[in-house]
């Protein structure tokens, strides 16, 4: 009989731990995932009107501009250097985001934590919108918005109210 190397299970459980995880296997869609978050969470005081600490996030390509910080929002393939990040998941009140709203759920952190380190794709097909009619979840954007987040939605070919 063959004596097996006790090495053998080290290794498949440093493969286990160290091996990516099954939710960042599944591709991340910022059109599908990322966007309807975005636009629900925290274009109502960064969006195209009213931008808070000069910066907003209407558009992906504001979204991936910084604002009067000057540190990068997004920075690619890390979540924990990206300043949307560290703020979505601040342990802090006062600092966390969106502040005069409930935090983002952690599927939704989740989501944002895997795009970033997937590369923050943008699969839209303008970077100057989101494209809402695309976006899963475009319909909760329908309930509770202001006029003026109605009002933008319709400019830009989103789902009517």
């Amino acid at each position: 009989m063959r004596e097996r190397s006790p090495l053998v299970p080290v290794l498949l459980m440093v493969a286990l731990l160290c091996g990516p995880r099954r939710s960042d296997a599944a591709e991340v869609s910022f059109r599908r995932d990322v966007a309807p978050i975005i636009l629900k969470r925290c274009t109502g005081c960064h969006g195209e009107r009213s931008f808070q600490s000069n910066w907003r996030a209407h558009t992906f390509r504001d979204l991936m501009k910084p604002g009067t910080s000057g540190q990068a929002p997004v920075v690619v393939g890390k979540p924990e250097q990206s300043l949307l990040f560290q703020l979505i998941t601040a342990a802090s009140e006062a600092r966390r985001m969106p502040k005069a709203d409930q935090p983002l759920s952690a599927e939704q952190v989740d989501l944002v934590r895997r795009w970033i380190v997937q590369g923050a794709k943008f699969d839209g097909g303008d970077v100057n919108f989101i494209d809402r009619r695309n976006a899963r979840g475009a319909e909760a954007l329908r309930g509770g918005a202001s006029s003026d987040a109605a009002a933008r939605r319709r400019r830009l070919g989103a789902v009517a109210d």
